[in-house]
């Protein structure tokens, strides 16, 4: 009788037991089924809606095993309409073992077709960026050493924007204390990226692009372009330049550049007076 009572509570104990690790097991594993995906998405989404104000809209979201994370027609607006984020799509690649461990590793990352806007055109600051294509490897986040160890960065193809304005509006002091992050990264390339900026009334407009500068350069020169070492003795000097411009007073530089723009544009307006 006995024996019956203590075989009995031992099965309860073991079927108890085994109920509670497969339903731990069970948890995760839902996660990547579609419909819970969808479910998942539209209630986080309804979450940061209600507590930020923040406009939220994805389209798609799919985890994939073991914690491989795509979303697709990604919309992110600020509750003040001031800042706006978008992404075709995005697909993140986080390593399952560091995560065990307290770390985050990303091992690729990819951003395709986003943009990116701070503040209005009526503001005393306007951000404007368009990223075609953004590629990340071998990242390591250190929350706890406020550290971020980044591999490989790849941006392909962009547009940047920024408009300052002159304002006397006062801004207040930021009291929240905030600790800083060091950011360490290995590699860093830029390719066919546009930056322009407009900084009224010192600065009209003012753009940069090195691709654009480097083939108009050779072919004013009769340069090939077709060897990395050619295209390194024209790129060497213009960066070089840039360089050495970053440490001359900006006001004397646009001055001379002021003066150049007035006196081509007589140059020409006699060109065409001549040629009529």
């Amino acid at each position: 009788m006995r024996r019956g009572v203590v075989n009995i509570v031992k099965k309860v104990v073991l079927w108890t037991f085994l109920s509670i690790v497969i339903l731990v097991l069970a948890i995760p594993a839902l996660l990547y089924i579609p419909a819970v995906q969808e479910f998942a998405k539209d209630y986080a989404i309804k979450e940061v809606r209600k507590s930020t104000g923040m406009d939220i809209a994805l389209n798609r979201l799919s985890l994939k095993f073991p914690l491989n994370l795509q979303l697709d027609g990604l919309t992110v607006i600020e509750a003040t309409g001031d800042t706006m984020v978008t992404a075709r799509s995005a697909d993140i690649d986080v390593a399952l073992t560091p995560l065990l461990r307290g770390k985050i590793k990303v091992r690729g990352a990819q951003l395709d077709h986003a943009t990116y806007r701070l503040g209005t055109p009526d503001s005393a600051m306007f951000l404007t960026a368009r990223i075609d294509r953004f590629n990340l490897d071998g990242t390591d986040l250190n929350f706890a050493f406020s550290r971020i160890d980044i591999g490989r960065a790849i941006l392909d193809g962009g547009d940047i924007t920024l408009i300052l304005k002159e304002t006397t509006t006062v801004t207040p002091p930021d009291t929240t204390a905030s600790a800083p992050i060091a950011i360490k990264a290995s590699d860093i390339q830029l390719r066919n990226l546009r930056f322009r900026m407009s900084m009224l009334p010192v600065i009209d407009s003012l753009g940069t692009f090195i691709r654009s500068a480097r083939l108009i350069v050779s072919d004013m020169f009769g340069i090939d372009q077709r060897s990395v070492a050619k295209r390194l003795w024209v790129c060497v000097p213009l960066f070089a330049i840039g360089i050495v411009m970053t440490f001359i007073d900006f006001d004397v530089i646009w001055r001379y550049f002021a003066w150049s723009n007035q006196a081509l544009s007589v140059i020409t307006l006699w060109m065409i007076v001549a040629w009529l």
